[in-house]
């Protein structure tokens, strides 16, 4: 019986420790998909086959889709995204370290928002507080990568 205890122990601080990343992807993943499909159809893009997940147990997110150029073309000019240059600013270098896109070394094309661009706020008034796009131009994969604004 000892033993058993220890496993069921062991098992529930593992289900503790691990779970809040778990609980707090699962539950705020479906809102992160309808938002960022909401921020795409304004810019004329409509994808099907997001894959977002929310990063660990913050505030930023990551999607996951097929675009090709012309998708990325009507997204860049529909939220005023700008290139990426090698001396940006620390704002866009700190975004980076939030989420997984820019660890990607396969997506050459590298696009982001102002900080609370007016394109990023959404109809129920929420907004974004940052977009980051990284598309591969051979294979079309791109990754959004957004924060909630405080507000």
């Amino acid at each position: 019986m000892k033993e058993y205890s220890r496993f069921v122990l062991i098992g529930l601080a593992i289900l503790v420790l691990g779970g809040c990343e778990f609980l707090w992807d699962a539950g705020n993943r479906g809102a992160l998909t309808a938002d960022v499909k909401e921020l795409l159809g304004n810019a004329g893009v409509t994808l099907d086959d997001l894959d977002c997940h929310m990063h660990g147990t913050t505030r930023s997110g990551a999607c996951e889709a097929r675009m090709d150029a012309e998708e990325v073309g009507s997204v860049v000019s529909g939220l005023k995204l700008v290139e990426v240059s090698d001396s940006e600013s620390w704002d866009y270098r700190s975004w980076l370290e939030e989420g997984e896109c820019g660890s990607r070394e396969d997506l050459d094309a590298r696009f982001r928002s102002e900080r609370r661009a007016a394109e990023l706020r959404l109809e129920d008034e929420s907004a974004f507080e940052y977009l980051l796009l990284f598309h591969d131009s051979e294979t079309n994969e791109a990754c959004i990568q957004v924060s909630y604004a405080y507000g």
